[in-house]
């Protein structure tokens, strides 16, 4: 059997549809050299499924099944046999025996966005990529970390040493932003850091609060107290490190450096992925506090290592309950055994499984707007891997629900409407923006109408002036003016008046909320939407040729409401 000429790579030129809905019927092909084998099949632990020959050639065969795609993950490999030979290849390759760990799988639902495919990505491993911003830096003694203190390196150009964790070099968010340039010009698409939350290692995968970004990469406003002594091992004396990562002034400044370097990505048209852990924590973390940093600090709840009684004392498995095991309490589970990594509690705390899919939403809502998470350890999350397929599904929900039916609803409405005259200029991903829907969720500027289906209708309305109303004669001159933008409803939901009483819950929201007026455009040859807006009680005032950029030049009949 010729292996070398064995292949398969689980991409769309092997797999169709490549990216399958539950109830699909995916067709799967395999390669061999030309007339070499006689049998293919496609196998997993549950089935075997004979392959059949479809195309021959000098140089190879190729090898189809068709199966029917179920409501959950499909794991796959293949075997092949040529005479008493038997081989089996999956994402490994070929090989005479089978470690299925290594197989193909298909989860149905999933879909990758178009700007991660194909896209240059380079990993930014924070500390060891730029100093920007001296002032940050980890000072040597400043904490006790995993056996000893930590320590600053000033060379940048000296070996790793054994137990780096604890080895400083100062990278930071303000050095990421002064080399964007430098990423930009050798063509990188997207970044991708790894974790940037508060952590007392330079690899960040001990997260101990996943609400700020660590200061020692951000920004330190507040810098006082004492560092340890030398040999000293309690961080309970560590005062600059306590300031350092609990004051809310540098814990807030650093996720607005944070804010800026999402924004300086995206003018230059480039992503971000941020890498989330959520299997665990370390031991630092405030939930756990076995360090003792947040029991002195101001404004945070007691862990669950010092008092049994703590808000989080089922975020953490603890096999030894009784009272007495508090103050102190280390029996809880770590990841692979390690205390410093204490795993995190899911199926016993609906607090903890709410509270993390509210991070994963947070991170990627304005105005952080983070183009995407990777998931560390993400198969070792629960106790089951029934548990961990329900956890992922509701994380992917949590986090691209609002915004992709959203930016669903504006990109089929385009597709149907492209080349009719009374329809604006709207075109995907340039107007609406990503960028523009996602800043108008985050900043609850939203108006949405929804039913059993989903959502049918949307607009954004804020106080955002548009470029070429200056001079347009209003009824009033007010501050106090709201204006309407890019009304939509679903294709499919058209002819039930969804887009009236969408308008209508808009004028008597901002109308409660002691708003003047209401302005909107329209294009010309919109007879329908004129239509609407003169029933509602708005006012045509002019007709106007107006440019965008994003649209070109059009002509648009102004309309105002006075509440």
């Amino acid at each position: 059997m010729k292996k070398e000429a064995l292949f398969c790579d689980g991409t769309e030129a092997y797999v169709s549809p490549p990216e399958p809905e539950a109830g699909d019927e995916l067709q799967l092909w395999f390669r061999t050299a030309a007339h070499d084998v006689d049998e293919v099949y496609l196998e997993n632990r549950e089935l075997c499924i004979p392959m059949n020959k479809v195309i021959s050639n000098k140089a190879f065969d190729f090898y189809e099944v068709k199966y029917k795609l179920e409501d959950k993950p499909f794991r796959y490999h293949f075997k092949i046999r040529s005479g008493n030979e038997i081989c089996y290849y999956n994402k490994w390759g070929a090989e005479s025996k089978l470690v299925d760990y290594y197989d193909f799988k298909i989860v149905p639902g999933f879909t990758a966005p178009d700007w991660a495919k194909g896209a240059v990505m380079y990993q930014i491993y924070t500390d060891r990529f730029c100093n920007g911003d001296p002032d940050n830096d980890v000072q040597t003694g400043e904490y006790f970390y995993i056996g000893e203190q930590v320590h600053h390196v000033d060379d940048w150009y000296r070996d790793p040493q054994p137990m780096d964790v604890r080895e400083f070099y100062g990278g930071d968010i303000q050095g990421i932003i002064d080399k964007l340039d430098y990423l930009h010009g050798l063509g990188v698409e997207v970044v991708y850091c790894n974790p940037l939350f508060v952590s007392p290692s330079n690899h960040k995968y001990d997260t101990q609060d996943y609400d700020y970004i660590d200061p020692h990469v951000g920004k330190i406003e507040v810098d006082e107290g004492r560092l340890l002594d030398p040999g000293e091992n309690n961080n309970i004396h560590a005062d600059r490190y306590r300031t350092r990562t609990t004051r809310k002034e540098n814990l807030e400044a650093s996720n607005r450096l944070f804010i800026k370097l999402v924004e300086e990505l995206h003018k230059r048209g480039m992503r971000i992925i941020i890498d989330g852990v959520f299997n665990h924590c370390g031991s630092f973390n405030k939930w756990l506090d076995r360090e003792l940093i947040y029991e002195s600090a101001d404004g945070y709840e007691v862990g669950a290592f010092v008092s049994p009684k703590s808000p989080y004392r089922n975020y953490f498995l603890f096999h030894r309950t009784g009272e007495n095991e508090w103050p102190g309490n280390g029996s809880y589970d770590g990841w692979w055994g390690h205390d410093t990594l204490p795993k995190l509690n899911y199926e016993d705390s609906k607090e903890l499984e709410e509270y993390v899919l509210g991070i994963a939403k947070k991170w990627v809502s304005p105005p952080y707007n983070v183009d995407g998470w990777r998931l560390d350890v993400a198969a070792d999350l629960g106790r089951s891997n029934e548990y961990n397929h329900e956890f992922w599904k509701k994380f992917r929900k949590a986090v691209k629900d609002d915004f992709d039916n959203i930016k669903s609803l504006y990109w089929e409405l385009i597709d149907q409407e492209q080349g009719d005259p009374s329809f604006p200029h709207w075109k995907k991903g340039i107007h609406p923006s990503d960028e523009m829907l996602q800043n108008s969720i985050g900043k609850e500027e939203l108006y949405v109408l929804a039913d059993g289906s989903g959502i049918a209708a949307c607009a954004i309305v804020n106080d955002e002036k548009v470029d070429g109303y200056a001079d347009v004669p209003w009824q009033i001159d007010s501050d106090e003016v709201m204006f309407v933008h890019v009304l939509a409803v679903h294709p499919e939901q058209r002819g039930r008046g969804l887009a009236r009483n969408l308008m209508e819950h808009i004028v008597g929201s901002e109308r409660k909320a002691g708003k003047k007026a209401l302005r909107l455009d329209v294009i010309e040859n919109n007879t329908a939407a004129e239509g609407l807006y003169q029933k509602l009680g708005f006012r045509y005032i002019q007709t106007k040729t107006l440019f965008y950029e994003v649209v070109g030049k059009m002509t648009f009949k102004m309309y105002e409401l006075v509440l």
